[in-house]
């Protein structure tokens, strides 16, 4: 049986991004560089907001793999992605506090 996933590569990621010019690799790494510096507080909260995105779609994405297996598939499955969803929602609407938590 074969592994049918697809694997994540950043560096075939960054060359579909920038179309395999390593100038604009450089121009959009300096710039981030230069925002996460002069912006900290901002850059962390975005940080943290990308990552409730994240956690929520992938939340979602477990309930709705649960769901269309007609419940017949664990239910750790459900409760795991509501679980994510409602980290994810806690993430997106009070960064703030998620930053203080870290620090």
């Amino acid at each position: 049986m074969t592994d049918t996933r697809r694997k994540f590569d950043l560096d075939s990621f960054a060359m579909k991004l920038t179309g395999g010019n390593r100038m604009v690799t450089f121009a959009l790494l300096l710039g981030l560089g230069v925002f996460m510096f002069f912006w900290p507080n901002t850059a962390i909260k975005l940080v943290v907001r990308v990552a409730g995105a994240v956690f929520v779609v992938l939340g979602a994405q477990y309930v709705s793999g649960w769901y269309r297996g007609g419940q017949r598939g664990y239910r750790n499955t459900a409760l795991m992605g509501a679980a994510l969803v409602a980290a994810g929602l806690f993430m997106l609407l009070t960064p703030g506090t998620i930053v203080k938590v870290l620090n």
